[in-house]
């Protein structure tokens, strides 16, 4: 499989230098992102991927089309694709284990989450009709950051309703075919979900994908093989600026 695609902005030094970091063992190349801050709204709108009047950061639009951009070189390649953001951490045995889990799926799958957000759920489609919905320590995650990258525990891909955050996952050519149609263009949506205090808007791309992977061969590994320490503070698309005018 192709070399991880990692987004970042080039200008990132310090979040490159770190990712490199904490990944040392990881087969990857830097996917230059679509720097939100030299967006307009002339320039967003003229790519027809976004309803008007989003509420989105400037941020939000340059991961969404960059996110968007390697699901269409997912379909130029014919070959899955593994993403990832630049706050990733992976553990030691990722491509080994994300290899041995992927041949594990039936033929048609669309795409395989290798890790999300533990500040909020992670609902996974056991029994029809009835997803079952699960909470984390998200303190107690970033706490134990250091050690994730040497566990081994075995991993498994169950059928994923809703996730938040896109730390890393692999995209088919036919997922990226069919997200791409079903996601874009962002509009609005509110909808109620499941322990959650706040009903789920959208103000990113993993918030629009929730709407999708329920009604996809969309799959989460558990436990992941990916984390993030979702720093909200140092987060260019939840404290970023709006796009001018």
């Amino acid at each position: 499989m192709p070399a991880v695609k990692v987004i970042s902005l080039e200008r990132s030094a310090d979040r490159r230098a770190a990712f490199a970091r904490l990944n040392p063992q990881l087969d990857y190349e830097f996917f230059n992102a679509v720097d939100g801050a030299a967006l307009t709204r002339a320039a967003v709108a003229s790519t027809g991927l976004f309803a008007p009047g989003l509420d989105y950061t400037a941020g939000a639009y340059g991961v969404a089309l960059s996110h968007h951009a390697l699901w269409q070189a997912a379909m130029a390649s014919g070959e899955p694709l593994t993403v990832a953001e630049d706050d990733a951490i992976f553990r030691e045995d990722f491509a080994a284990a994300r290899d041995a889990l992927l041949a594990t799926l039936l033929p048609g799958w669309d795409m395989v989450l290798w890790g999300w957000n533990f500040d909020s759920i992670l609902a996974l489609r056991v029994l029809p009709g009835m997803p079952a919905v699960m909470a984390f320590d998200a303190q107690a995650m970033r706490a134990a950051l250091a050690g994730f990258p040497y566990t081994t525990a075995r991993p498994a891909a169950f059928r994923l309703d809703v996730a938040f955050g896109l730390p890393a996952y692999t995209i088919s050519p036919n997922g990226a075919k069919k997200l791409t149609a079903r996601c874009f263009p962002l509009t609005e949506f509110r909808r109620e979900q499941t322990l959650l205090a706040e009903p789920v808007t959208n103000k990113g791309i993993d918030a629009a994908l929730t709407n999708h992977y329920g009604t996809t061969d969309t799959y989460v590994c558990f436990p992941p093989l990916a984390a993030t320490p979702n720093d909200k503070a140092a987060s260019t698309i939840q404290n970023g600026r709006y796009l001018p005018g």
